[in-house]
C-alpha cells in the first residue's frame, strides 16, 4: 500500500507547483482518497462513474431543496471535484488510460455545467414562476460547452508534435494558460458563490452573474484562442 508521499510523487505532476493554494489543497486531498480506491482496487473508470452517479443528489437538491438541502448540494459538489481529481491520479499511478475514460470524464465535466446551472435555474423558476432564471441557466450551460469546444481546440492545437502530457506543461509557459487562470477564477470558486447565494437567499443575482460572465468568458476564450492558434501556426 503506497504513502501519501509516494503518491504525491507518482500521480501528481511537477508543474502542478504553479497552481494556486486553493487548487493544491484539494489535489491533496484527493490523494487520501486516491490511496482508499487503490486499496479497493477500483479502475479510474469506476471513480469517473461514482462522481457522475453522485451528480443526481445535488440536481434534486437544487431543484426541490430547501435551504438546508442546497447546502448539501454545494458540499456534495466538493466531494465530487474531489473524485474528479483523484480518478486522474488514480489513472497515473495504475497508468490505465482508455478512450472510454476520456469519454467519461467530457460527461463528467458537461453534467457538471447542467447540474450546477441549469438545475439551480429551473430550482428559481419553479419557485418564482419566473422564466428568466430558466432562460439565464440554460444559456450558461450553452455558453461553458461551446467553451470547452474551444478548450479542446486548443488542446488540438498542442497535441500536434507533442504528447498530452508534454502539452501539459508547454501549456504553463504560454500566456495563454496564465490569462486564462485569471479568467477562470469564478469558474475556480462556484461552489462558494453559490453556497453564499444560497445563504443568502440570492440564486436569481448569481445566475445572472454567471449568465454575464460565462458570455464575455466565451468570448475571451475565442480571442485567446486565435492568438493562440496564430502563435502556433
Amino acid at each position: 500500500m503506497p504513502t501519501i508521499a509516494q503518491l504525491r510523487k507518482r500521480c501528481q505532476r511537477p508543474e502542478q507547483e504553479k497552481f494556486s493554494a486553493y487548487h493544491l489543497f484539494f489535489r491533496s486531498l484527493a490523494l487520501h482518497f486516491t490511496r482508499f480506491f487503490i486499496f479497493l482496487r477500483a479502475t479510474p473508470n469506476q471513480v469517473t462513474l461514482l462522481a457522475i452517479l453522485l451528480y443526481i443528489f445535488p440536481a434534486l437538491f437544487f431543484i426541490f431543496g430547501n435551504t438546508y438541502l442546497q447546502i448539501a448540494g454545494v458540499l456534495l459538489l466538493y466531494l465530487i471535484n474531489i473524485l474528479d481529481k483523484s480518478d486522474g491520479q488514480l489513472a497515473r499511478y495504475t497508468k490505465i488510460f482508455t478512450k472510454k475514460g476520456l469519454f467519461l470524464d467530457g460527461v463528467f465535466h458537461a453534467l457538471n455545467h447542467v447540474v450546477v446551472y441549469f438545475c439551480i435555474g429551473l430550482g428559481v423558476f419553479l419557485r418564482t414562476s419566473d422564466s428568466t432564471f430558466l432562460l439565464a441557466g440554460s444559456a450558461i450551460v450553452i455558453f461553458a460547452l461551446l467553451t470547452d469546444v474551444f478548450h479542446l481546440q486548443r488542446l488540438l492545437i498542442l497535441k500536434k508534435g507533442a504528447s498530452a502530457e508534454n502539452s501539459s506543461a508547454r501549456i504553463q509557459k504560454t500566456r495563454f494558460h496564465r490569462l486564462k487562470s485569471i479568467l477562470l477564477l469564478p469558474n475556480q470558486h462556484a461552489p462558494e458563490l453559490i453556497l453564499l447565494a444560497v445563504i443568502f437567499a440570492k440564486t436569481e443575482w448569481l445566475l445572472l452573474f454567471y449568465a454575464c460572465y460565462k458570455f464575455l468568458y466565451l468570448l475571451g476564450m475565442a480571442f485567446l484562442l486565435s492568438r493562440f492558434d496564430e502563435e502556433h501556426q
